[in-house]
């Protein structure tokens, strides 16, 4: 009898193991990597997961600008959102170069406490840190939002409509399709 048990409980473990292992091979994934890059999977409509990593810097394809430190923030004790904030502010305040940039601002090596957000709201503003191991922002607090938003000004301009056509557009798309206008062409920002 404890036998049968035993060939009984064996068999359902083997059975629940093999479920197991075909529900998992089953299964797709949002992304793969192939050749060291991760390639972005898409659902039966041409859904996929964000891809964040367009968020940075000229779409991420270029380095951030090495420009000319206008201010140096040396690292204190407690709180420095103000201090660097300030630091931030007045390079923003600064006249756009001929290559529409105005200027960093440097912060030493260390562990610099912030209490709130960081916000850089011009373009042409570049926060650096003098070593990319040893700078070191860290928030404190309740926040629970990013360390530095970058805002940017409120310049939006329109120069009227232009049609979409289509029922649907995919979560992640990098195009869209609409009429044909005089005003857009073939890969043309909008």
């Amino acid at each position: 009898m404890v036998i049968y048990k035993q060939l009984i409980n064996t068999i359902f473990l083997c059975f629940l193991c093999v479920v197991g292992f075909v529900q998992v091979h089953a299964q797709t994934f949002a992304l793969n990597v192939e050749q060291g890059k991760i390639v972005y999977n898409t659902d039966s409509q041409g859904n996929r997961v964000i891809d964040f990593s367009y968020a940075g810097y000229d779409r991420s394809e270029q380095p951030i600008p090495d420009l000319k430190n206008v201010v140096f923030v040396s690292r204190t004790e407690g709180d420095n959102t103000e201090r660097i904030q300030q630091a931030i502010d007045y390079v923003s305040e600064l006249s756009i170069d001929k290559s529409e940039y105005r200027g960093a601002v440097l912060l030493d090596k260390g562990t610099f406490i912030l209490e709130k957000p960081l916000y850089i709201r011009a373009s042409g503003v570049v926060l650096r840190g003098a070593d990319k191991e040893e700078t070191i922002l860290f928030k404190k607090g309740v926040h629970r939002g990013a360390i530095v938003y970058v805002d940017g000004g409120n310049d939006l301009q329109t120069k009227g409509d232009t049609l979409f056509v289509g029922d649907y557009v995919p979560v992640g798309s990098l195009s869209l399709p609409v009429a044909h206008n005089n005003r857009l062409s073939v890969g043309d920002r909008v």
